[in-house]
């Protein structure tokens, strides 16, 4: 279900299982996924399904490194989809590095390795749309084992290899089942301004939402253990 800015009034509150901020191509499969399985879903998008300008200006940053980042306003996109909107549609897997701890970033890790992500690259392909889950040129028998013959691979690889989707557009392409999902409620046209935490921990309690003309609106995810058994915690 999707309910639009004219669906909402003041001080109204969602109450959901999950809550999902963000309708991008990780907060939709997410949603979906999360959906699939019964899983009472709200996901609150501040864009709509058109382009708006007025929208999109909400992304502007302040400071930013300009030697590292384009500038967020052509970046990302306030839409529904995400920056799947204008993404080119490169994929490219993580490697292993991805996951190392970083001298120059004290206290900053994952919180999951890389064999744990390594066994859904498949499954983020068929999001995607972006055929096999296939990123070594020599696991393709037909096509020739080495990109520079006698090459080996090493600090530089040459072996490694990128996918490309069609490129999906996450908001076109998942649109039908965002709308038709008996367990997920797409909020849009909200734009999350705050998580909420209890004052005794750093628990998430509900999201605190705005729609552009000023109309504040709560989301409260329940306990659930859905995610991992005994869990006690809200899942936002």
């Amino acid at each position: 279900m999707i309910i639009g800015m004219d669906g909402v009034q003041e001080g109204d509150e969602f109450r959901s299982e999950l809550a999902v901020v963000g309708a991008g191509p990780a907060g939709i499969v997410t949603a979906l996924e999360a959906a699939r399985r019964g899983v009472d879903v709200v996901l609150v998008e501040t864009g709509q399904r058109k382009y708006e300008p007025a929208l999109q200006s909400l992304t502007d940053a302040a400071h930013w490194n300009r030697q590292h980042h384009a500038p967020l306003s052509i970046a990302v996109r306030r839409q529904l989809g995400g920056t799947s909107v204008i993404w080119g549609g490169r994929c490219v897997p993580y490697d292993p590095i991805d996951f190392e701890s970083r001298p120059n970033l004290p206290g900053a890790h994952w919180p999951v390795t890389y064999e744990d992500v390594q066994p859904f690259f498949g499954r983020a392909c068929e999001w995607m749309r972006c055929g096999r889950p296939v990123f070594d040129l020599r696991q393709i028998p037909h096509l020739q084992p080495e990109l520079v013959p006698g090459l080996i691979d090493d600090h530089v690889c040459t072996t490694d290899l990128e996918r490309w989707s069609l490129p999906t557009n996450f908001g076109k392409v998942y649109y039908d089942e965002l709308r038709r999902s008996p367990t997920l409620r797409l909020l849009s046209g909200l734009t999350c301004v705050s998580i909420e935490c209890r004052p005794e921990s750093r628990i998430a309690e509900r999201l605190s939402c705005k729609t552009p003309d000023g109309r504040r609106v709560a989301v409260k995810a329940q306990r659930s253990s859905w995610l991992r058994e005994g869990s006690s915690r809200p899942v936002c």
